[in-house]
């Protein structure tokens, strides 16, 4: 013979949680144990509602975790964009002064190399014999 419960003999007004009867856990001692009387009644609404209030404080739970996640990565995204800004603001400086070095030193050797330059050909005037004076 079954301990299970028919779900036939109980009507949703006897039992409000009928559906519950189909869990295995449901059998004939057990509802025996639950004696549907007032305090009975009044304790099994208790405990459903702990239970709901439970579902409640772990949906809150999940919830506040997620925001805090969305958060983060969010966060975490602003964070990796601002530091390739100021990388990349940095790197414009580096290559704006290394540009002003490099002209520089390209001015100072064009003027080195236009003086040698002016050197050799009023020494290889002198040396044909047209000379001119420089007033340097």
């Amino acid at each position: 013979r079954s301990t299970h419960l028919a779900l036939k003999s109980f009507s949703p007004t006897f039992f409000p949680c009928w559906r519950l009867l189909r869990h295995p856990s449901f059998t004939m001692p057990a509802l025996a144990a639950m004696k549907m009387t007032r305090e009975g009644k009044v304790a099994r609404r208790v405990e459903e509602d702990n239970i709901r209030a439970q579902y409640v404080d772990d949906a809150k739970s999940y919830q506040m975790t997620s925001m805090r996640t969305a958060w983060f990565d969010a966060n975490e995204k602003r964070q990796t964009e601002r530091r390739h800004r100021i990388e990349q603001m940095h790197n414009k400086e580096e290559l704006i002064q290394a540009n002003r070095e490099l002209v520089l030193q390209r001015r100072a050797r064009l003027r080195e190399f236009l003086t040698d330059e002016a050197i050799m050909y009023e020494q290889q005037l002198n040396a044909i014999g047209l000379a001119f004076t420089s007033d340097v």
